[in-house]
């Protein structure tokens, strides 16, 4: 555990052109970020957006570091030497964790914004509202993804409709903190 885990993200050359150091995106382990407290699996990591430019001799060997949810079996993963996984970002400047999504798990959006994430392999989210785009959001009634401006969730049943879906129409949501119930409920 002793050493600090990294992502190469490129190369770089000194004035004579030689390739002595590397811009090195870093990763924390929980328990340096959270307490020591609470206990963590030794493999578990925190990706970060901090990086810093390090001479290529102080990097010790090559590790492999996934995403939690781009491993099959995650028992047998962490078995293997020189392994490693995360699931949240670290933001060392505001100090809050967020979830990390990769773009093709996500579920509860629409098609165009979704082809807009496309260039970039993950997204990151407000710790615990990752199952808000993972979980898919299609309306009871006509099956298409409902936008949350629209979005009517039934207190009892738990079932998405657009607003414009039921009978009768709502032209506008209901106030915040009020328990709307579908017509079958």
């Amino acid at each position: 555990e002793a050493y600090y885990l990294g992502r190469i993200m490129e190369f770089v050359k000194d004035q004579n052109g030689a390739i002595t150091q590397a811009k090195i995106a870093w990763y924390f382990r929980p328990k340096d970020i959270l307490g020591k407290k609470k206990s963590f699996h030794p493999r578990l990591l925190l990706a970060t957006m901090h990086y810093d430019i390090n001479p290529i001799s102080s990097i010790r060997g090559k590790c492999i570091i996934k995403h939690s949810s781009l491993i099959d079996d995650l028992e047998a993963y962490k078995q293997r030497e020189d392994t490693f996984y995360y699931n949240k970002l670290y933001d060392r400047y505001s100090q809050r964790l967020y979830d990390v999504i990769p773009i093709e798990h996500i579920r509860n959006l629409s098609d165009t914004l979704i082809q807009a994430f496309y260039p970039y392999k993950f997204i990151v989210v407000d710790e615990g509202k990752a199952s808000d785009f993972v979980e898919k959001r299609e309306c009871t009634i006509c099956s298409n993804w409902v936008d949350n401006e629209v979005l009517l969730d039934c207190l009892h049943c738990h079932r998405k409709f657009h607003m414009y879906c039921i009978d009768p129409p709502l032209t506008k949501k209901p106030p915040k903190g009020y328990g709307w119930v579908c017509p079958e409920c």
